[in-house]
Formats: structure tokens, sequence, C-alpha cells
């Protein structure tokens, strides 16, 4: 898409939620796109990106949110093991001292409750700098980009209920 036409392309204010690696780099190309569009629809538009690695905020720009979900190291959690196999059984089953997926990446759900103050903190302030309160409700189309292969992606039923 271009910037040349007059016509407006956001009707609706909207956040675009970028959930994992895969997420965050698929957000990150859509706001690459919007950069070239009318800064009334920019100012319609913003986003927000949650990993389990930090190293995603490097390559995302300066003025676009960030929350990491990245967790404690498995020295830390330990008095929580008990807890997190619980409430995700399936975890109990994942090498807790492993950085990939397959490990502590793969603890989004977790993540997203250990820093659940920052996301609604920023989920709160961008939707109301996308779409102001307005005639007693506020109005927004949230759109959240994921891979479901990944292991941030279970941090969505706790990001949807949010």
């Amino acid at each position: 898409m271009t910037s040349r036409g007059s016509n407006e392309r956001v009707v609706t204010p909207g956040l675009v939620i970028g959930l994992g690696t895969t997420g965050c780099l698929a957000v990150k190309r859509l706001e690459n796109t919007i950069s070239e569009w009318s800064n009334v629809d920019r100012a319609r538009i913003d986003t927000l990106y949650l990993d389990t690695r930090e190293e995603t905020s490097k390559n995302i720009s300066r003025k676009s949110s960030f929350v990491s979900l990245a967790l404690p190291r498995h020295q830390n959690l330990e008095p929580t093991l008990p807890w997190i196999t619980e409430c995700v059984p399936e975890l109990g089953a994942l090498d807790k001292t492993r950085e990939g997926a397959l490990g502590l990446l793969a603890y989004g759900g977790l993540g997203i409750r250990f820093h659940w103050d920052d996301v609604i903190g920023k989920l709160d302030g961008l939707i109301e700098s996308v779409s102001p309160y307005y005639e007693g409700e506020t109005r927004v189309k949230v759109h959240i980009v994921g891979f479901l292969g990944g292991g941030t992606i279970g941090a969505l039923p706790v990001l949807l209920a949010a």
C-alpha cells in the first residue's frame, strides 16, 4: 500500500499485538508499512510487542511498546515449580533448564502472569492513545499476531482475558 490516496485507511482505531518472535517480526513489517500512511491514520493504530526473548526489543523502533515476558532463571523458578505444573500440567514435561522453545521460552503463559502489571499498563495506555474515551465507551479493534507453533503463544489465553 502507498500513502498516495487521500481516503482514510483506518476507520476504527486499532491495536496490533505481536506475540512471540515470529508475531513480532510480522507486526514490525506492518509497522513499516503504516509509517508511510497519513498522520491521521497512523494516530489511529498502535502496536505492542510481547515476547519471552529480550532480543526482540532490539529489532523494533524506539517509539514502539515492548513488554518482555521472560521468566527468571530456572534456579529462581524452583520454589514456584509445583504451582507452575499445577496451572499448566504439560509444562512439567519440558526441560526447565533449556533456553529454547522446549525450555524456558515455552513459558509464555507464565511469563505474562509474571509481568501482568506491565502488560495491562501498556494495553491501557495504548488503547487510550488510539481511542480516547468517547461518549461512554472506547472502541478499538485488537489484532493479535502470533505463530501457533512457538513457545510464547502460551500467553494467548491470558492476553485474551486481559
